[in-house]
């Protein structure tokens, strides 16, 4: 912290000193983007080397425009603080290259390579690495759904679904940071979970050396799930809205319907029924439907147990 405001207070300084001669239009414009981005990093932590790099040439330069009196009378006291400024740069780039030389392969080679292999061309993927599958695989690949609405298996399943994507990318070492909201973290957390206990995902690869496997979508009518899925959300509406509960309670029997798997219209349907045992037989039919659900599986338990 005391090294970032010296550096922005000797900065500053050089900033003064460009612009007092003359109004120099570049050094202007320098200065406006240096204080822009800074703004923006005291707004937005930069967890990632890469999100320092457009003002680190700027800062260098008015850097050296503080230091300008020195530069031209002592010529050793320049040497020194080219030759610092040269490490530091330097230091940075060893790092990189060290950190390379260690770490074992990267990329999924593998994966990528099998990718472009079985998969058609015109497929649409699912990954957290969508930029990788995208460069290396040369498949259209999106995020999942980073929203609330996706913090269930139901609501991630009815967005791929709507977004006809055929195959889902899991990498087991993926680190999500940066720009990424924190709902990203559960969300990825869960998605080999969901994957595997939806009847709608087949695993159809796996790399132990690079951490991954694919899935694959395999419903037998997406239109349908997604009725099923517009059904449950018209009934969360009605309930907002005031609807009398045999109005929901429609709604949700016309989700369960059409689509049977849909867990979290289950569980909600047994806050709608006139009996223990019909409560009791939606939630295990939710729980079975979803065994990844700890919301719907403690709702089970509370019920079970009084």
């Amino acid at each position: 912290m005391a090294a970032g405001v010296a550096t922005v207070i000797i900065a500053g300084f050089g900033v003064v000193r460009l612009l007092r001669p003359r109004e120099d239009p570049l050094a202007c414009a320098l200065a406006a983007y240096a204080i822009g981005l800074l703004a923006l990093h005291s707004l937005w932590l930069a967890v990632a080397q890469r999100y320092v790099m457009p003002i680190m040439p700027i800062m260098w330069i008015f850097l050296v425009a503080a230091a300008q009196p020195l530069l031209r009378r002592r010529r050793a006291a320049a040497g020194v603080l080219i030759a610092a400024i040269t490490m530091l740069l330097f230091r940075a780039d060893a790092a990189l290259v060290r950190s390379a030389w260690s770490a074992p392969p990267r990329y999924q080679g593998e994966t990528m390579s099998w990718i472009r292999r079985q998969t058609p061309a015109d497929v649409r993927f699912q990954s957290m690495e969508y930029v990788t599958l995208s460069l290396l695989a040369g498949r259209q690949t999106e995020l999942p759904a980073l929203d609330a609405g996706a913090s269930t298996r139901d609501a991630w399943l009815a967005s791929s679904l709507s977004r006809k994507t055929d195959y889902l990318h899991v990498a087991a070492d993926l680190k999500v940071d940066g720009y990424f909201p924190d709902s990203a973290n559960t969300l990825f957390a869960n998605l080999a979970r969901w994957a595997r206990s939806s009847p709608y995902l087949r695993e159809v690869f796996r790399s132990p050396a690079d951490g991954t496997v694919v899935f694959r979508f395999q419903h037998p009518d997406p239109a349908r799930f997604l009725r099923g899925w517009r059904a449950y959300e018209l009934a969360g509406l009605a309930v907002r809205s005031g609807a009398n509960k045999r109005m929901v309670r429609r709604k949700l029997q016309e989700a369960v319907r059409l689509e049977p798997t849909l867990a979290y219209a289950w569980a909600a349907l047994s806050q709608y029924e006139y009996s223990p045992q019909a409560r009791l037989h939606d939630l295990e039919t939710a729980a079975r439907a979803d065994p990844t659900s700890t919301v719907i599986r403690d709702g089970l338990a509370a019920l079970r147990g009084r």
